[in-house]
């Protein structure tokens, strides 16, 4: 099969979003078929660049910049790049191509004009990988209200939601929620867990045996800090830990948040907590290596249910999770039934204080035998291709 993807993040972007969209292109190489990238790149100066990489035609299209740019900014890059892509696409070489089906990524929410034309084209059919249910969760966290803007948001997802012949949203709670809050869209949805591949490992340039945490044992978060993640959270539980020399907080990525966050931390002293830029992907492994466990936080009024990346990431390790999320989220009884963490859905200050020290107790070594059998289980993209090829397969 020849598959096209339709994503706005792909290495070298660092985001878990890139990994995973570059794991499931390998996925779909081991399995013997072919795979087309499109992804907006605003900093080239041609308008298409079509690059072989790793067996994966990557198609690069100028577009305008969506990421580290304001709300306005990004929305209105957003919505523009779809119809920007198709105007370089139509007359390039890839238009004369053999298709037998679009999957596109969600976020962001409107691409569903440009895989409106893709199918048209290719006369095949398409698969929506849903992994945020936006507007929604912006709504639920106060970043928006309703009005003009929510509902243009909502119909921009509506006609995406029109567009797929099968979408795949990450949990079954988030498939109970997606059915009820869209009804008429019950036949064509399903879970599609989220999915990562073999770990790349190289050196690491961040070395916390050089730095004020040597000998402690840290918990590490690596990735996006932005609003929806409630990162304050875990600058409280740092904070009220300070005392104890044997326990440290690390940050590594970028985001919205990241600025405050690192002055928050300089102006009350917590000097368990260091912050470092994002490191390249194949640098994790190693990070991981030098850490006792890895944080998860989600924002407690979410109503919609996420898995993020990096929980696959601290489980291809064999890192236990120190999980602080919503209630009712599925991660719950996920780290609880597979004995891979402790989750909270609680922010009291002294409770996570509590449970942070319960799991160190509880996680004095670590079973990366039992960590990879859990990844095989639930997380192999192996599986997710094989369900993609047998969706898209069906005639239409």
């Amino acid at each position: 099969m020849n598959v096209l993807i339709v994503t706005d993040t792909y290495p070298p972007l660092r985001t878990s979003g890139a990994q995973q969209i570059y794991d499931l292109g390998q996925a779909f190489i081991q399995e013997h078929h072919q795979v087309t990238i499109v992804t907006p790149e605003p900093n080239q100066t041609q308008s298409i660049d079509i690059q072989i990489q790793e067996g994966v035609r990557v198609v690069r299209v100028k577009c305008f910049q969506t990421k580290d740019v304001n709300y306005i900014q990004r929305t209105f890059a957003e919505l523009i790049n779809p119809f920007v892509i198709w105007s370089h696409l139509k007359s390039s070489q890839i238009m004369h191509q053999k298709i037998d089906g679009v999957i596109w990524y969600s976020p962001s929410i409107f691409w569903g004009p440009l895989v409106k034309r893709l199918k048209a084209h290719f006369q095949c059919k398409s698969y929506l990988i849903l992994r945020d249910i936006f507007p929604d969760w912006a709504l639920d966290l106060g970043i928006i209200k309703k009005g003009p803007v929510f509902w243009f948001l909502k119909a921009a997802e509506k006609f995406q939601y029109q567009q797929a012949d099968r979408i795949g949203v990450q949990t079954p709670n988030s498939l109970t929620y997606f059915i009820e809050q869209h009804p008429d869209l019950k036949d064509k949805c399903e879970v599609l867990w989220i999915w990562i591949g073999e770990a790349k490992a190289k050196p690491c340039s961040i070395d916390l045996s050089q730095t004020s945490l040597k000998g402690r044992s840290i918990f590490v978060y690596a990735g996006n800090m932005g609003v929806a993640q409630n990162m304050d959270v875990i600058i409280d539980l740092a904070d009220n830990l300070k005392n104890r020399q044997d326990i440290g907080f690390v940050f590594v990525g970028r985001g919205s948040e990241v600025e405050r966050l690192r002055k928050r931390v300089v102006d009350e002293g917590i000097a368990n907590t260091l912050f470092f830029d994002e490191i390249d992907s194949n640098e994790i492994p190693t990070l991981y290596d030098q850490c006792k466990a890895g944080i998860l936080t989600l924002d407690p009024r979410h109503k919609t249910h996420n898995v993020p990346g990096k929980f696959l990431t601290y489980l291809r390790s064999g890192l236990p999770v120190f999980a602080i999320i919503n209630q009712g989220n599925d991660l719950y009884s996920l780290i609880n039934d597979c004995r891979v963490g402790i989750v909270v859905a609680n922010l009291d200050k002294d409770i996570l204080r509590t449970q942070i020290e319960l799991f160190l107790k509880n996680y004095p070594k670590i079973d990366k035998n039992h960590f990879e059998k859990v990844m095989k289980t639930y997380f192999c993209s192996r599986s997710v291709v094989a369900k993609l090829v047998e969706r898209l397969a069906i005639k239409i």
